[in-house]
């Protein structure tokens, strides 16, 4: 729901005034400080009226369950706005949401016929999802206003509420709710067509109806942000409703466009501390992560708390700036140790760091703390296993990971980290079972084949790695130089057949067809031309050998074998000129190859 900070009308400010009487806060100077975002100070001053309006209350002084009642409400809806700027939070918002409705129920309890707490109290229901209870809650609360009209004490704040009422019906209700809105809105404009907020508010109504429409109106902008026009109208100084149609632009993914209306907002105000906030949440979305951080900063400025401190921390993890995040992390957390979030934060970054002690033991500090089990999710059980495998305790690392995968079973990744972690480790048996299961999940593209074919031959398991290589080999080179390699382990000590050599020559024929791709892949050409060498001089066929390692010491001067055998009396005499199957590095004209995987150059 977008925020609307009221300007409280001017009967009920004076009230206020007058009941405090040398209080250095009224409901004005803490409502700006809400609307800043400044939540925690906000709070610190609506706890301070309401001491306050409770010591009128006892002297029975008139108004005062009216202020009560309304500061209750302002406190409670100063959680539900810091709630909305933690949603990516869950178990901080839940808190700040509670904190919410307890206030408004302390207002009804005060002022029952004040319309405000039983929206608030609708809102709460709303953002649970619960419609039913909403509905029940702002029924009532427009039985209040109506009732509100007859009483002289209550009319002048009225529109406050009609306005409330109508952002909730907005923000939360369904098709149906929304004439309950506009009935709300058009009777505000009859009454007050000045009022600051109203076209703030009956633009974020125009959204709301977009969001239920089809067809080509389902993309139409135009209504809402005629709306913010005419807000800005009534005041050129309505940062509110420019920043509204940044937000509606993000919303569509023209990000350009929000970002011109973020500074729009910052240019009429550079204290506006939500633009700069909505500002570097648009750039982290964008992946401009050095930017999120500066503008992000320029927030803290303005909003220096510790849950502001907190989300700063993941936007430097976010820059890749880890020793900057780990320190605002460390300062920041013993402000807020139930901020259980902040341990998974930290244990990310010390998996980054390098420090997987202390990363695993943040991990599962935010397990332990997690209030409720949903908050753990896949991801979780993920880190704590790579983090597991990282300190060499790879079995325990796959079970967390295969963990993560039953807890959520769209974390595909999972089959990748678990390969992963047994080939660091050199089990490239197991690195293998689990490539065959990923491939029998989702099916296999040709580098699949050769990374399943890879892992059996370095698991020493050559008649699989063989027959896998085939289906990889039109692709890539490696494929057929690892087939050759495979067959070359298979061959026996005792009956040598030469089972490599058609796949080294197929290897050396698909490479030297182009310079750059006999550069690339220079280590496997000597290995070929080297096997050659020794086929042909087991096979007394000494000119090809020589031929071979003329080829090879073209291509490494100092190898050792090529410059022993070649250093052989017999050799002296042996004439290359006459072999014919050797085939030179020089290459001619032909069709493009297929770069080799570069995981394995």
């Amino acid at each position: 729901m977008n925020q609307v900070v009221r300007t409280i009308t001017f009967t009920v400010v004076a009230l206020c005034m007058v009941l405090m009487g040398n209080a250095q806060v009224t409901l004005q100077s803490a409502g700006q400080k809400k609307r800043n975002e400044q939540f925690g100070k906000a709070a610190a001053d609506y706890q301070a009226l309401i001491g306050f309006a409770n010591g009128a209350m006892a002297r029975q002084e008139p108004g005062a369950a009216l202020t009560l009642s309304t500061a209750y409400y302002e406190l409670g809806d100063n959680y539900m706005e810091w709630a909305l700027t933690e949603m990516d939070n869950i178990a901080f918002m839940n808190e700040k949401v509670d904190s919410a409705n307890i206030y408004f129920e302390k207002g009804i309890r005060i002022m029952d016929v004040n319309p405000l707490n039983h929206i608030g109290a609708g809102r709460v229901k709303g953002l649970k999802k619960d419609h039913a209870g909403m509905d029940t809650k702002l029924t009532y609360a427009t039985e209040k206003i109506a009732e509100g009209k007859k009483n002289k004490q209550m009319k002048d704040m009225l529109q406050d509420a009609m306005l409330e009422l109508a952002a909730v019906y907005s923000a939360y209700g369904t098709k149906e709710d929304l004439p309950k809105a506009l009935v709300q809105l058009q009777e505000v404009e009859k009454k007050n067509p000045k009022n600051r907020d109203l076209y703030v508010v009956w633009g974020d109504y125009e959204e709301a109806a977009r969001q239920f429409a089809s067809g080509i109106e389902a993309s139409n902008l135009s209504k809402a942000i005629a709306f913010y026009n005419k807000a800005i109208g009534v005041d050129p100084l309505n940062s509110d409703a420019v920043l509204r149609k940044g937000k509606l632009y993000k919303q569509v993914e023209n990000w350009d466009q929000a970002l011109e209306f973020y500074n729009e907002a910052i240019k009429i105000n550079p204290q506006y501390a939500p633009a700069y906030r909505e500002k570097a949440e648009l750039l982290k979305s964008a992946g401009r992560y050095a930017q999120a951080v500066e503008t992000y900063q320029k927030y803290l400025e303005l909003n220096n708390s510790c849950s502001v401190s907190q989300r700063y921390a993941t936007f430097l993890y976010l820059a890749k700036d880890y020793a900057n995040a780990m320190q605002k992390l460390e300062a920041a957390l013993p402000c807020n140790p139930n901020n259980f979030i902040m341990y998974r934060v930290l244990a990310y970054t010390c998996l980054e760091t390098g420090d997987y002690a202390k990363g695993l033991e943040n991990v599962e500090m935010f397990m332990q703390k997690a209030t409720d089990p949903s908050y753990i999710t896949g991801n979780d059980y993920a880190l704590k296993g790579r983090l597991l495998a990282s300190l060499g305790k790879d079995s325990l690392g796959v079970v967390m990971i295969e963990e993560a995968m039953k807890l959520d079973t769209s974390y595909h990744a999972g089959y990748e980290e678990i390969i992963e972690i047994y080939k660091k480790s050199k089990k490239y048996d197991q690195a293998a079972k689990w490539q065959e299961k990923r491939i029998a999940r989702f099916g296999a593209q040709p580098i699949d084949h050769f990374n399943l074919g890879l892992n059996y031959y370095l698991s020493k398991n050559y008649t699989k790695a063989d027959s896998v290589l085939t289906l990889a080999e039109e692709k890539y080179f490696d494929a057929t130089l690892f087939r050759a390699k495979a067959n070359n382990r298979m061959e026996s000590t005792t009956d040598f057949k030469g089972l490599a050599k058609p796949h080294f020559e197929k290897f050396i024929a698909r490479v030297t067809k182009d310079q750059t791709q006999i550069e690339k892949n220079k280590k496997g050409l000597i290995e070929a031309y080297d096997y050659l060498g020794v086929y042909y001089a087991r096979t007394g066929n000494d000119p090809c050998a020589k031929a071979a390692w003329n080829v090879v010491l073209q291509l490494d001067g100092a190898h050792k074998r090529a410059n022993e055998m070649m250093a052989e009396k017999e050799m002296q005499t042996v004439d290359p000129s006459t072999c014919t199957l050797i085939p030179a590095l020089n290459p001619a004209p032909a069709e493009q190859p297929q770069d080799a995987p570069i995981e394995n150059k």
